[in-house]
């Protein structure tokens, strides 16, 4: 009898863990369509961004961190180097993306704790994103297994992309210049 009380278990375990990879895959599937559909997914909106109150999956202007994303491509612009721009947002007391989340717009994250001054790094990551000008990015990274919480980035090639879903920040010229 207990041979079978085990097996019963085993059986019941097997049954649930299917149960659970099939829910897994639907909702991939479904996060992945919003994806293809320019919807977006995110925890938090990226810097420059709020999550639009009335859609979680649209963005709208953040107008405080709009502000510092303009400042950032325009000193680009101005053949300024990343060290200079970086050093001038420290002097001024500019909360990096991650703090300013974490304290104007309460969305904490592991990211909050790793850093409180903008470095290169931040700089370029905001400089090499199309969603400054109105394209939604997703799919960056991916979880390789579904009970496994280790990130790995995607190919650029494996990137969603949808071009025009939100208010761009800054043109398309000032991006790709």
């Amino acid at each position: 009898e207990e041979y079978y009380d085990e097996l019963d278990v085993k059986l019941t375990a097997m049954i649930y863990e299917h149960y659970a990879i099939e829910g897994s895959k639907k909702v991939k599937q479904i996060k992945h369509m919003q994806q293809l559909n320019g919807q977006y997914i995110g925890v938090s909106a990226p810097y420059g961004y709020l999550k639009d109150s009335k859609d979680n999956h649209k963005l709208i202007i953040d107008k405080y961190a709009f502000e510092i994303i303009k400042r950032i491509f325009k000193m680009t612009l101005e053949l300024k180097s990343k060290k200079e721009k970086d050093d001038m947002l420290n002097k001024e007391g500019i909360y990096i993306p991650s703090r300013y989340k974490a304290e104007v717009i309460n969305v904490t994250s592991k990211s909050t704790k790793q850093s409180s001054k903008w470095t290169t790094e931040m700089i370029r990551e905001i400089l090499n994103n199309e969603v400054y000008i109105g394209n939604m990015v997703q799919g960056k990274v991916t979880k390789p297994r579904r009970k496994s919480n280790k990130r790995i980035k995607t190919k650029r090639e494996d990137w969603i992309v949808v071009e025009n879903t939100h208010e761009p920040i800054i043109s398309k010229d000032d991006f790709e210049t």
